[in-house]
């Protein structure tokens, strides 16, 4: 896997943008420690920004040294659906006239 792919799973899944859901990492069986939970952390409009820009950089560094080999473009459609619900948040703090 890229290092392109690597960063966008990673934020898809440490940085969620939804409902509470526990983590992924769940202890070992000897651990009497509980889960840890992950709580929302809404993106704001400025972090998308510029983490589109992180990736833009990095796909352009990976394609002159060796051009990601994963073909799945759907790995980037959280981004799409952070990006439709900040518009939807804009939409409705626009003064209306």
């Amino acid at each position: 896997m890229c290092t392109y792919c690597m960063i966008a799973d990673h934020a898809q899944k440490w940085w969620p943008d939804g409902p509470f859901r526990p983590s992924p990492i769940w202890p070992q069986q000897q651990d009497p420690l509980p889960p840890p939970l992950v709580y929302p952390r809404p993106w704001t409009r400025e972090q998308l920004v510029e983490f589109e820009d992180l990736l833009k950089r990095v796909k352009a560094l990976e394609d002159k040294v060796d051009p990601c080999p994963c073909p799945d473009a759907s790995k980037l459609d959280f981004l799409k659906a952070i990006k439709e619900r900040l518009d939807a948040i804009d939409d409705k703090l626009k003064p209306s006239p």
